[in-house]
Order: C-alpha cells, then structure tokens, then sequence
C-alpha cells in the first residue's frame, strides 16, 4: 500500500448535500452493532455516523483485499476505535474524525495515528478555550495580528487533538501538559509529562518520535495529523487525496 518513506494516507469525505444512500445498501455494509446504533440516533447525528462508518469500511477495502462487511472493530479503553482482525499478516492503524459535513480518515501500515478535522470559524470565542491551553501556545495565539488569531488557534487546536487521538487518551489527557509550536510543527511535553514514557496501547509500545502533517483545504477546513515515526533521519511523506460516495461506490 505505502512506499518505503510513505508513512499514511489521508482522505477526506464532503457530505453536505451528498444523495442519500440506499437502505439495503446500508444494512448489508454496517455491522449489526454499527446498524442498531444508526437507528438510535436521528437526523444529521445519525447521517454522519452511517456515512462516517460506510467512509471508513470503503476505503479499508479499496487498500487491502477485505470485503468491506468482514472489518471488525473494537475500542481502546478510553473509546480510541481500533481493527479487531489478528488474521491480518501487517499490522495497520487508523483513525477517523467529522466536523462541519467533511469526514477525515488516516491509514498507515507503519504505527498509530491520530486526525482531527474542524472549520476555521472566526466568530468562534476563543478566549473561552485559551486557559486551557500551554503558557507557550497562549502567549502566541495572543501575540498573533487579528487576521491570524483565530486560524492559528484552530492550527494548534487541531493538532493537539490528533496527538491525543494517537495516543488513544482522548481529553483525558490534560492540554496544557504539552506544546504544540507552528511552522516549523513541533511538540513539547512538560517536564512531568517527559518523566512519564507515554505507553501506546494499540501497538504495545511507548511513544517515540512524532511527527505531524497538516492541511488547510479552500474551504477553511483545517485536516491535521499526527504519527509516530522511529527514524526521524528519513524524510515522512503522506498522501492527500480526496473521495467520493458516488451511488454507493467510492472514488478515490
């Protein structure tokens, strides 16, 4: 699936105004778990998650040879969803998010990984959200000019989410326990958090060096990544593409 220095794919999904996908379709596709879940939400909550899923399950299958109904999932024990296929040869990561009718969707044969997705929305209050995050990444929201504030807030934001996806914590994880800087995107953990080896329960190892991708697509629609790579001397590249549910079959 990957070249050599090719760590993960990236795709996204644009579902607003999407044409309804075929019940039968759906049943046959979803798991019995998966459907009965689709049928207890209502209206958008209930669209996204069918789409999200069927995304999910698709695009599995275009990569490796799996029907897409024989996809087996389980969750960590902080909720970070995860295949269930020991049958597998390699090993192979995942990891899913949807905000604001676009659904972001990471794949690697490498380590783990973690997406957040979210709309640059500069009516968004951020003050209300900056305490909680690092003295560093505070004090550069603040020093930005008005025309960058609120996109680098979403920059930051979403990259810090992506990490904790990858280390499968969720915001169980305190913010202000790391740094996330900008151009050039690094992390910095604090001094206690760098006592404390982070333990990646998806590969049963700890984490080592990570490093983060991020794109802003014309619609203000910010996609940022993060994975954890063993040789920082190699250059990581990613794929970016785009797809499409096109009467129930996707286009990548």
């Amino acid at each position: 699936m990957f070249n050599n220095n090719e760590i993960a794919a990236c795709y996204w999904l644009k579902h607003e105004n999407m044409k309804a996908l075929n019940k039968g379709f759906i049943k046959n596709i979803l798991s019995e778990t998966e459907y009965q879940k689709a049928n207890r939400l209502k209206n958008e909550p209930q669209r996204i998650y069918i789409i999200s899923r069927i995304f999910l399950r698709l695009l599995l299958s275009h990569h490796f040879n799996y029907p897409p109904q024989r996809w087996r999932f389980k969750s960590l024990e902080k909720g970070k969803p995860i295949l269930d296929m020991p049958e597998l040869d390699e090993p192979l990561y995942f990891n899913i998010s949807h905000c604001n009718h676009y659904c972001a969707i990471i794949l690697s044969q490498k380590s783990p990984v973690g997406i957040d997705t979210e709309k640059i929305n500069r009516d968004f209050p951020i003050d209300t959200i900056l305490p909680r995050l690092s003295s560093d990444e505070r004090s550069h929201i603040s020093s930005c000019n008005p025309e960058e504030k609120h996109v680098d807030f979403f920059r930051i934001w979403t990259l810090k989410e992506s990490f904790l996806k990858l280390i499968g914590q969720g915001l169980y994880y305190p913010l202000n326990k790391f740094s996330i800087g900008l151009d050039p995107i690094l992390l910095s953990l604090c001094e206690e958090s760098q006592n404390q080896l982070l333990y990646l329960e998806e590969s049963n190892s700890f984490l080592d060096q990570v490093v983060f991708h991020q794109k802003i697509l014309p619609t203000n629609q910010i996609i940022s990544t993060a994975i954890v790579i063993d040789n920082p001397m190699i250059e990581p590249k990613m794929t970016w593409k785009e797809a499409k549910l096109i009467e129930d079959q996707l286009c990548v």
